[in-house]
């Protein structure tokens, strides 16, 4: 794990960018996640 990138989310003004920042990462994560299961068709396999 990079910890230096926890230390510098640490310097942050407020924790709710955090948070939000986590909601983005996983909500992006899942959208791409689903992307790639709807692009996994017979003929690209």
């Amino acid at each position: 794990m990079n910890f230096q990138i926890l230390e510098l989310l640490s310097q942050l003004p407020s924790k709710k960018y955090i948070r939000k920042l986590f909601e983005y990462a996983y909500l992006f994560r899942k959208k791409l996640n689903s992307f790639q299961e709807y692009m996994e068709t017979s003929v690209s396999a």
